[in-house]
């Protein structure tokens, strides 16, 4: 818990956890699936908690065979598809 303006800099694919929080989330297909509410940290990768109305909340791994596109400062998430993360 430290001040960003005193935090080390990032590489171009790093991000601080908590700017994930709000971002928009879709497939490739551009289907849009939520926003971003919660990060669980597991210890093998964290995975994004996905929330949209009236709907299950998605978990999105963050592994790049799923995530396919992350821009934090465009505010947006993209994924492969809903099947990579829903269960049959």
């Amino acid at each position: 818990f430290i001040p960003r303006e005193t935090a080390a800099p990032l590489d171009a694919d790093e991000y601080f956890i908590h700017d994930l929080m709000g971002l928009n989330v879709r497939t490739i297909a551009g289907e849009e699936l939520g926003r971003v509410v919660e990060v669980l940290e597991t210890g093998a990768n964290d995975v994004l908690v996905v929330r949209s109305l009236g709907l299950a909340d998605i978990l999105v791994p963050m592994v790049r065979e799923i995530i396919t596109k992350l821009d934090v400062a465009g505010k947006l998430v993209e994924i492969t598809s809903l099947d990579a993360v829903t269960p049959e």
